[in-house]
């Protein structure tokens, strides 16, 4: 899958190209932190509509290649207006627009990755696991903020150099689209079109919400929130609260995506250990451990220790989730579920998360982390009482009469897991 890895090293590179820096940014062109986050608020509005129109044309039979490779090209020249045109408004209708493509591109890439890793199963070849391909995106993220160190050294004073940087990414992520290869036909795929799914996002909405689901789901949204209102502020927290120079944040916040590496790696290993739920209620505590120590604790070490528990936080709450709603997934609606779950649990959480964020840091950025820390206790609380195992398709298949297997003998709840059976589950 190499193909795919670079896709992911390119697009999440043009993120890491803006988002590190993206608060201080509009400070610069003169915002309040209130404003800041409304601005960041309406970023995320494109997320209601995008990622379920872009995977609902994918499991439409538009090929997925032709999609990220439009919607690469519009980010491309929605950023390079961003970065010519100086009229304020203009700016923020702009960066509205870049939501619009850059957001709906990432569960796409995430569909089109389940959907090999299915015809991997199908066909009884081995697969990466989705682990190992998104890690691709981490180094991608990382790379641009490392970039900008050089930049920001001789130009401190033009924090818009972040707009061009990310265009070339956008450049790069277009010319992977194009070598994607042609994604084969399953026989799940030739069925008649009167089998199939009338309507692919009502499908994957219902799964969402189904009792399989249900706590899952309401535990990532006190989750997601909390993880935006640290995100969203944390540039402007390090600079104004912590007393971290501009031209070093980029590179303190690298410093937990570059760990997210080394957990990702080790995450094979910790499925087999404590198995995903394990991995969700410790990704949960790291996000809490991490916002209750710069709430009580704003120092430039304490900032610098936290990044080290960055990695997990993303296992946990980013892409573990991920995995256990795949599992949920038939091949007619594998790409629509995922755009369904970044819209209704990762647009709608973030967007209120922002607001809130907007309203809190009235009183201070403490403050916004202060509430942080209560919604992610929120969220590690239900995980803990409340969620139960998803179980994938390919183990109920094999076990298609739940009474001859009790649950408590299955991969993932009780006794080791293989490394057969891990990668496996970790394939979704």
């Amino acid at each position: 899958m190499r193909f795919l890895k670079r896709q992911y090293f390119f697009t999440y590179g043009i993120l890491g190209c803006v988002a590190p820096m993206v608060g201080i940014f509009l400070r610069e062109q003169g915002f309040s932190n209130f404003q800041v986050a409304i601005a960041l608020a309406i970023s995320q509005i494109p997320a209601l509509v995008s990622p379920v129109l872009l995977t609902l044309l994918a499991d439409r039979r538009l090929e997925t290649r032709h999609i990220l490779t439009m919607a690469g090209t519009l980010s491309g020249f929605v950023l390079s207006a961003m970065y010519l045109v100086q009229d304020l408004p203009m700016r923020m209708g702009l960066f509205f627009f870049y939501g619009l493509v850059l957001v709906g591109m990432l569960p796409l890439m995430d569909g089109l990755y389940f959907k090999w890793a299915e015809r991997h199963r199908v066909a009884g070849m081995p697969c990466p696991t989705y682990p190992g391909v998104r890690l691709w995106g981490t180094v991608g993220y990382v790379i641009p903020s490392f970039l900008l160190l050089v930049v920001f050294k001789y130009f401190p004073d033009h924090t818009d150099l972040i707009l061009p940087l990310a265009v070339v990414y956008c450049v790069f992520s277009v010319a992977c689209s194009l070598a994607l290869p042609r994604l084969p036909a399953i026989p799940s795929e030739n069925a008649a079109i009167g089998e199939r799914p009338k309507f692919p996002t009502l499908e994957a909405f219902r799964v969402l919400i189904s009792p399989q689901a249900r706590w899952l789901s309401l535990a990532l949204i006190p989750a997601n929130m909390a993880s935006v209102m640290y995100f969203g502020f944390i540039p402007i927290f390090l600079e104004s609260v912590v007393g971290i120079p501009k031209l070093w944040i980029g590179s303190v916040i690298s410093i937990g995506v570059v760990m997210e590496i080394g957990y990702t790696l080790a995450m094979p290993w910790m499925h087999r250990v404590i198995r995903l739920k394990g991995i969700l209620i410790l990704g949960f505590s790291a996000q809490l451990l991490r916002l209750l120590s710069l709430s009580f604790f704003p120092t430039p070490w304490v900032a610098i220790v936290v990044q080290l528990v960055h990695g997990m936080e993303v296992m946990g709450v980013l892409v573990a989730p991920v995995i256990l709603i795949n599992r949920l997934a038939h091949e007619d609606f594998r790409n629509s579920i995922q755009g369904v779950y970044t819209m209704t649990i990762g647009a709608v959480s973030r967007i209120i998360g922002y607001v809130l964020a907007g309203f809190l840091s009235a009183s201070g950025l403490l403050h916004v982390m202060h509430w942080a820390s209560v919604l992610s206790i929120f969220g590690l609380i239900i995980i803990v009482v409340r969620y139960r195992r998803i179980r994938p398709e390919w183990e109920a298949a094999e076990h298609a009469d739940p009474g001859t297997v009790p649950a408590s003998e299955t991969p993932e709840e009780e006794g080791p897991v293989s490394p057969e059976d891990s990668e496996r589950l970790l394939a979704g």
